[in-house]
């Protein structure tokens, strides 16, 4: 993984309840059945660990694709054994060109 931009929070040092703004990689996507509100989940990690962001509403969000760097932004919860984010404000970043 690349090193982590200062400005954002680690993964590691979210607190429960508190606004944060996480960089990392799309690690997981996941299209929970449809039990009342669509919902798309995904899994954000970067050097110190992984969180959960949920959108409620969504099926579909067009760029969210493991591998993909993203930013996220909302406040933190807790939901079980990992933090989760709840409909963050987001930013896709650019896919990095491989060698070849």
């Amino acid at each position: 993984m690349r090193r982590m931009d200062s400005s954002f929070t680690p993964v590691s040092a979210c607190q429960a309840g508190s606004v944060v703004e996480v960089s990392g990689v799309i690690s997981s996507v996941c299209l929970p059945p449809v039990h009342g509100t669509p919902t798309l989940e995904i899994d954000v990690s970067d050097d110190t660990g992984r969180l959960t962001v949920v959108w409620l509403g969504r099926r579909v969000i067009p760029g969210i694709e493991v591998g993909r760097r993203i930013v996220v932004t909302g406040r933190l919860t807790h939901g079980g054994a990992r933090p989760v984010i709840y409909n963050p404000t987001y930013r896709l970043l650019p896919q990095e060109a491989t060698g070849g």
